[in-house]
């Protein structure tokens, strides 16, 4: 089958409107044991149809009926120089094939120190295998040293998949606890009951009114405020002039922030 082009396209359209495509076959072994057929906790009110990869060199990425792709979401940016780039796939394999699974290894000190020399205001550093994981660290560290509870985050954000920083609304600006509604797409069933409202406020991003008057009335219950740099869930929208204002508000009044 052609890729990419028109005639491609055409192409590809007559012969899948004949008999199931490779990949759709290839995606019915997959819904047998993986649920929804997709590596997602959201819950779209749709099925999804996932595109399986087969290979990928540089900004281009071809599925399993060959069509051909320009990549544009580098995977959040973890791809950002490209597929199948020796000098970055080589530098991966050399300690994989030294030490694969240990609890330490030679190279500790020297990523330790990587990292600090590009973020000058890091003091210690924890390594882990998810966000979600350590988006629950960073709570656990914020409420043992303040020894408060609660934290903010915005909405939209995502911070992983954890019961209490996926999805919800807050109805009331007065008090703006988030809670489950009908037709959220980050809603999760199976969520602990009330944990959300118990644990957190949700805010609209960039809202900078909003962290003032929420950290001068209930500063005393807030551990933590957690944020993306840049929500690309809800859009690719940075941190405003009002967004960084609002850390430097908290930053004074409060004694912890998350990225």
């Amino acid at each position: 089958m052609e890729s990419c082009g028109l005639l491609g396209q055409r192409k590809g359209v007559e012969f899948m409107s004949e008999q199931k495509s490779n990949m759709e076959q290839y995606q019915e072994r997959v819904k047998k044991y993986l649920p929804g057929g997709v590596h997602y906790n959201f819950n779209f009110p749709w099925e999804e149809t996932p595109i399986h990869f087969q290979n990928t060199k540089k900004s281009r990425l071809w599925d399993m009926n060959g069509w051909e792709y320009l990549d544009l979401y580098a995977r959040f940016w973890a791809m950002i120089l490209g597929h199948g780039k020796e000098e970055y796939t080589g530098a991966l394999k050399d300690p994989m094939d030294r030490v694969l699974l240990v609890s330490h290894c030679d190279l500790d000190a020297e990523v330790l120190e990587l990292i600090a020399s590009y973020i000058s205001n890091v003091e210690l550093i924890r390594f882990g295998v998810s966000g979600t994981e350590m988006v629950r660290n960073a709570l656990r560290l914020a409420r043992a040293y303040t020894g408060k509870d609660k934290f903010i985050r915005f909405e939209n954000h995502y911070h992983g998949s954890a019961d209490n920083i996926m999805g919800g609304k807050a109805k009331n600006k007065a008090d703006p606890y988030p809670e489950d509604y009908q037709g959220n797409m980050k809603g999760i069933a199976g969520r602990a009951r009330y944990c959300m409202e118990r644990q957190s406020f949700l805010l609209p991003p960039n809202d900078l009114e909003a962290v003032k008057e929420l950290v001068s009335g209930r500063g005393n219950e807030i551990a933590e405020l957690i944020t993306e740099p840049v929500c690309v869930n809800g859009g690719s929208e940075g941190l405003q002039t009002s967004g960084h204002k609002s850390l430097s508000v908290y930053r004074r009044t409060g004694p912890d922030r998350a990225f």
